[in-house]
């Protein structure tokens, strides 16, 4: 890997993490240096943290409150999968927010918040008025459509960087791996939505736009109600 990638790496992570960057600013930052990361196999050990234990299976627990939290934990579920990353919903919790429950190595749970920012953003933005059965479709799609997109990118980044994808398998078979000793009864489920079908497919459009990069992050703002 070149020194200069990981120097143009090193400086957004720098740039983002800086106590003077604007939020939106280090949000983006993350997230093009997360999509450098990924296509390329950097680890923390590759940017020269000689304290980083990239290997290390960390836990880290997302609070979501507000309106669409079911939907939105579904979604930081669908990303966790995409970056190596595994979690389950804490069931025991509030019934007034979703607690979304995730292991991975540090680097990929920076990554899985960083894009959960991000899509869910992208969502606030994007979502059409309509009824809560309308807009609840309009979420399972945008799910899928995420998933769709963030597919595609890891299989371009395997194509692109032989071993690359042998290397995201074994982070999440570690991440899982850890789930399952530190919660051995957890069982898996999936819903699906036939009816508002054009919601769904609105929803799942909006998903496949989403960035990784960070573009996701621009643009104009819409609305997002109960």
């Amino acid at each position: 890997m070149s020194t200069d990638l990981r120097a143009k790496v090193r400086a957004m992570l720098d740039r983002a993490n800086h106590p003077g960057t604007p939020q939106a600013e280090a949000e983006v930052a993350l997230a093009m240096a997360h999509r450098m990361m990924q296509r390329h196999g950097l680890g923390p050990g590759d940017l020269g943290d000689a304290g980083a234990h990239p290997t290390t299976v960390s836990v880290r627990r997302e609070e979501i409150a507000g309106p669409y939290r079911v939907r939105r934990g579904d979604l930081f579920w669908r990303l966790a999968g995409a970056v190596s990353c595994a979690c389950y919903r804490d069931m025991a919790a509030g019934a007034d927010t979703v607690t979304m429950v995730a292991y991975g190595s540090e680097h990929d749970l920076d990554s899985l918040v960083v894009l959960f920012r991000a899509a869910d953003l992208l969502a606030l933005r994007t979502m059409p008025s309509g009824s809560r059965s309308w807009r609840t479709a309009w979420w399972h799609g945008f799910c899928e459509g995420i998933a769709e997109r963030l597919e595609r990118e890891n299989r371009a980044t395997a194509t692109e960087r032989p071993g690359a994808g042998l290397v995201l398998a074994d982070r999440r078979e570690r991440a899982e791996s850890a789930m399952h000793v530190a919660m051995p009864g957890l069982r898996s489920g999936t819903v699906r939505i036939r009816a508002e079908r054009d919601a769904w497919e609105q929803g799942a459009a909006s998903g496949r736009r989403f960035d990784p990069g960070g573009s996701s992050l621009r643009g104009g703002r819409g609305e997002l109600t109960a």
